[in-house]
């Protein structure tokens, strides 16, 4: 018990799409902190990165909502789509989680097509 309260995550967690295989993405995650190691996973006091994706949409249907995709815990993260997604644009947000479930700023977007 005790000490201060939760830490709210300051930085951003950045996303590249690291692998591009059918109907499946491997995120590599990292922190955008000035000075934190290229392979840096996460920031201290936080738990892992909320995973968020868009699913384009095929022509002339609405958008697809945003889905909350998990927890990135470790660095990496996988998406697996529906065969009906092949060809589409996945774009991924993401968000640090501190150990209390404050949660910090949005990390730049990232997108990548799903392959068939």
């Amino acid at each position: 018990g005790g000490g201060k309260g939760g830490h709210v995550p300051t930085t951003r967690p950045m996303a590249v799409v690291d692998r591009l295989l059918p109907l499946r993405h491997d995120l590599r995650i990292a922190d955008d902190a000035p000075g934190a190691a290229p392979r840096a996973r996460r920031p201290r006091h936080t738990i892992g990165a909320e995973v968020w994706v868009r699913v384009a949409a095929e022509p002339g249907r609405e958008p697809a909502p945003e889905q909350f995709a998990g927890l990135a815990t470790d660095g990496t993260f996988t998406v697996e789509f529906a065969r009906a997604q092949a060809g589409r644009t996945a774009a991924y947000r993401l968000r640090w989680v501190g150990t209390r479930g404050l949660v910090g700023p949005w990390g730049t977007p990232a997108t990548a097509t799903i392959a068939a």
